[in-house]
């Protein structure tokens, strides 16, 4: 057994409804990032003795993952009717199963902002991908992103 979390085990499940229990494994990716910052803000002012301040305002997410072209896979016809037709989708990225109490990571709806076709000579067309968190859709407002832990 490993003694840190392995990044086979970590996973990116999806739902076109939101509910988490509609969530369903995207297994045609891999080598996926998951990205968190903050934007910054200069917080500095003359008491900090010539120190520069700053203080984190906004929080930022994407998703970075690499995808095989596949008309028939779910996930792919999710992620390119969004970048196509704005058809919204909500995302759980996790350090370890949908099932698995204790794995951890973030939920958000999300927008394709990237959705590239490589073509390389002897390989399998390929996508690379970048979801963004977005607003929910009508009637999801609640479902902003947070943090998730199953439980």
């Amino acid at each position: 057994m490993a003694r840190f979390p392995l990044g086979r085990n970590a996973t990116l499940n999806y739902s076109t409804t939101g509910p988490v229990a509609s969530m369903q494994t995207a297994g045609n990716i891999k080598d996926v990032t998951l990205n968190l910052a903050t934007v910054e803000d200069d917080d500095t002012v003359r008491d900090n003795q010539g120190w520069e301040t700053t203080c984190a305002v906004l929080r930022q997410s994407s998703l970075d993952f690499e995808m095989k072209s596949d008309g028939t896979d779910p996930f792919y016809l999710a992620v390119e009717a969004n970048y196509y037709d704005g058809v919204p989708f909500r995302v759980i990225a996790l350090n370890g199963p949908l099932a698995t109490v204790g794995s951890k990571g973030v939920i958000y709806w999300v927008t394709v902002t990237n959705f590239t076709r490589t073509e390389n000579i002897g390989e399998v067309q390929k996508y690379q991908v970048t979801l963004k968190p977005a607003n929910p859709p009508a009637g999801n407002a609640t479902e902003q992103p947070d943090r998730y832990e199953v439980e």
